[in-house]
């Protein structure tokens, strides 16, 4: 009898590692972001000349059943040599949204398929960058070629974290651009792959 105990209990503690595995680790968000930014005209409702936008697919898993990725944190930082006598590394903060500011749709607090998400350089606020470039971005007349341009060793990184519908497991995606992914064109329509079309910054 005793031994039945045993055996019962190393089952329950088995199973219950395994259902633990399989809810936090297992079945977890699978976020995937572009390789590329795109660069397009940016409409009238958004500032500047240029509109610069990064994906994100909600990846699915086999044999389980659709659930949207839920209580996403997007976070997209500018890294860059100080302009201090120092030579450290600065990072700067640039707000994402969907669409342009003062808009009901700013936040993304959920994704379901796919979403693409607009780098609004325009509102970054920060005194580590030069007073010209920090006047340019306000007025939306400095543009993230500009930016990139402006600074020595510059890379934006992005982070997502989000959270599985059923599960609630957390997990992250992490994605770093430099000036050279920076390309014209659209985002296909079910993914994150870039068609690249240069006529439609022919004017850039």
């Amino acid at each position: 009898m005793g031994a039945d105990i045993a055996v019962g209990i190393g089952v329950g503690l088995i199973t219950g590692l395994l259902s633990w595995w399989v809810t936090s680790r297992a079945i977890t968000a699978r976020i995937a972001l572009s390789d590329k930014i795109s660069k397009l005209p940016a409409l009238d409702s958004e500032p500047g000349e240029w509109r610069y936008r990064f994906k994100m697919l909600n990846k699915r898993r086999l044999l389980l059943p659709k659930r949207a990725a839920v209580e996403l944190d997007v976070s997209a930082v500018f890294v860059f040599k100080s302009f201090r006598a120092d030579d450290s590394i600065d990072r700067v903060r640039i707000p994402v949204g969907a669409v342009a500011r003062n808009d009901a749709d700013l936040e993304v607090s959920y994704l379901e398929k796919n979403r693409a998400l607009r780098l609004r350089t325009e509102e970054m606020r920060s005194s580590l960058l030069p007073l010209e470039i920090q006047q340019g971005l306000e007025d939306a007349t400095v543009t993230l070629e500009g930016l990139f341009d402006a600074v020595d060793d510059g890379r934006l990184e992005v982070v997502v974290n989000a959270s599985h519908g059923y599960t609630h497991a957390r997990s992250t995606a992490f994605a770093t651009y430099h000036r050279i992914d920076i390309e014209c064109g659209e985002f296909v329509p079910e993914g994150i792959e870039l068609k690249r079309d240069a006529s439609k910054c022919s004017e850039g």
